[in-house]
């Protein structure tokens, strides 16, 4: 085991038992280790243990890290003995325990204010079933971390009828699915039909407001095939949302107030999909030439597939959102990101311009996108003109084409009322809330246990 012991202050002589995996530090609630301090960002830095090597990293941090008087940035290796400084709060970082103290595991007891006798035990970032010694039968996700995932669901569930909305179900397997070039949908046979596990319930939720719902939502499992990583689990939990004769802009407000509500953020912060590129990038992504963006990549540092330079310019574009925009996106509160190029419009309107702009919007914390949102497509003929475009991109990516006739068009074709929705991966957000990075930690049973 190894500790952190508080030097300084009122709280000097509190210690914390640290164990393998990763711990959060920082004033929100959802850290492992919490210090309600000023000085202290809201993730203020992690603590990384792997084996016997301990490192630590500032999570940009307003008032920073040092490590013997040095200032943190990247993963740093912690030796025995060093002191460590979380805006004005002081820890030396040892071995063994001060032995007047009884430590306190920053596994078993993860957020806590720090200080004696003011313990309260929630989520963290590690399992006992998740490591070597667990059984496959065993549940990867802690009870503590079940209990989060039922009071998230609960506040989500209580703002939404406070908004007058109606919590509905959908068939989780239709003939119907959406058109698009990289989610790949899972075919299934019942009863001797040819079905698909919904990758979202957006389809049958539309149907449902052509019979004269204003405001719905639903808590339901969703389904795409070849996404596993940290941050995707073939079967996960997705909250979809639409409601009639909203903007763009009163959407985003509305995403805005569930999220500060759910997660208990600061107001979100508003950037375009250009201001995006030009902060990180210093590139316009409507007004920059294709020679000038291949130039780009190539000088740029990039994980991109072999043939990148054959590829379209939105393809270019999502590579350089993916790894030089995205991962700087919320880290100091909550960010949504809007107004996309017409051509990665999907199932929104597109805004004419110049430049013409796609009204969808996405939400991002701590690097990780939560949530997306359209100003809904209300167009059968645009909606048929662009699957059947998707599908010829995904002939071309060496995929199968998808139904483009659907129930959903002839619901737009009877008249679907102007509306937004928008939908947020649940599972994502419980790994905001518990301050963790793999998706499978907030899991009882992901894909390779189910």
């Amino acid at each position: 085991m190894v500790y952190l012991v508080a030097i300084n202050g009122l709280d000097a002589g509190c210690v914390f038992e640290l164990q393998q995996g990763w711990t959060t530090v920082g004033r929100h609630p959802d850290c492992q280790i919490v210090l309600p301090l000023d000085s202290v960002s809201r993730h203020h830095a992690v603590i990384r243990i792997d084996g016997e090597q301990v490192q630590l990293e500032d999570l940009s941090s307003s008032n920073g890290t040092r490590i013997n008087d040095c200032s943190v940035q990247t993963l740093i290796p912690l030796a025995d003995g060093d002191l460590i400084q979380f805006g004005q709060v002081d820890f030396r970082f040892q071995h063994a325990p001060p032995p007047a103290r009884e430590a306190t595991s920053a596994a078993s007891s993860p957020t806590r204010q720090i200080g004696p006798g003011e313990m309260e035990s929630q989520p963290g970032s590690l399992s006992a079933s998740s490591s070597e010694e667990a059984t496959h039968y065993s549940p990867v996700a802690t009870p503590d971390m079940l209990r989060l995932r039922a009071r998230l669901l609960s506040r989500l569930r209580a703002f939404f009828e406070s908004h007058d909305f109606l919590e509905v179900e959908t068939p989780l397997a239709s003939a119907d699915t959406t058109v698009e070039r990289h989610i790949e949908p899972i075919p299934v046979t019942i009863h001797g039909r040819s079905l698909w596990l919904q990758t979202s319930p957006e389809f049958a939720m539309k149907r449902l407001l052509t019979s004269g719902v204003p405001a719905l939502y639903q808590v339901t499992r969703a389904f795409r095939d070849q996404e596993q990583g940290a941050r995707h689990n073939p079967e996960f939990t997705i909250v979809e949302w639409y409601r009639t004769g909203d903007t763009m802009e009163q959407a985003i407000e509305f995403l805005s107030q569930l999220c500060q509500h759910v997660l208990a953020t600061e107001e979100p912060r508003l950037l375009s999909y250009r201001e995006a590129f030009e902060q990180y990038l210093d590139l316009d992504p409507f007004a920059v030439k294709d020679r000038v963006l291949l130039q780009r990549i190539a000088a740029l540092d990039i994980n991109a597939p072999d043939d990148w330079r054959s590829m379209d310019k939105d393809s270019w574009l999502n590579l350089l959102l993916a790894d030089f925009v995205e991962p700087h996106l919320g880290f100091d509160g909550p960010t949504i990101l809007y107004d996309y190029p017409a051509s990665q419009a999907a199932l929104a309107q597109v805004r004419p311009g110049p430049p013409a702009v796609a009204e969808r919007f996405e939400l991002y914390i701590e690097g990780i996108e939560l949530a997306n949102g359209y100003h809904e497509l209300l167009d059968p003929a645009e909606l048929q003109r662009r699957s059947e475009l998707a599908n010829q991109q995904r002939q071309r990516d060496g995929k199968r084409p998808l139904p483009v006739k659907s129930q959903l068009l002839e619901a737009m074709e009877a008249g679907l009322p102007d509306c937004c929705g928008v939908a947020l991966g649940f599972d994502r957000l419980v790994m905001v809330a518990a301050g963790v990075d793999q998706i499978q930690q907030v899991l009882p049973f992901p894909f390779d246990r189910a």
